[in-house]
């Protein structure tokens, strides 16, 4: 017999309507799981892409852009460093789909709130 549906999930969208911006390609070190909507900064002595901690003096303090796919860098997943697309301006995105962003982040981002629900990065 069929099982009924009874829910449905529905991730976040980053993007609020259908433009989504400028993306460049970066690489995200090995032992990471990102989500969509992670903001990004770079660790200075490598090169490579990590969570932004606005706490760290490795070079991730400074947001750089958001990560629009998830990655798994782990041996559970990829196991090895990964180039995936950062956006890095000129859209809307929803607030509610960024991960490890603050006040900060959107300062260096340059980004303003158009309402409480939208940021907009220029």
């Amino acid at each position: 017999s069929l099982m009924s549906l009874t829910a449905t999930y529905t991730p976040k969208q980053l993007f609020y309507g259908g433009n989504e911006g400028h993306k460049i390609s970066v690489t995200i070190g090995t032992g990471k799981q990102l989500a969509v909507g992670t903001v990004l900064g770079i660790i200075t002595a490598t090169g490579l892409y990590d969570a932004y901690d606005n706490g760290a003096i490795s070079g991730i303090e400074v947001a750089r852009g958001i990560l629009t796919v998830a990655v798994d860098t782990t041996s559970a997943g990829n196991n090895a460093a990964t180039e995936v697309p950062m956006f890095v301006g000129g859209a809307l995105l929803n607030t509610s789909a960024l991960v490890g962003s603050d006040s900060n982040a959107l300062t260096d981002l340059g980004a303003r709130a158009v309402t409480s629900a939208i940021t907009y990065v220029p």
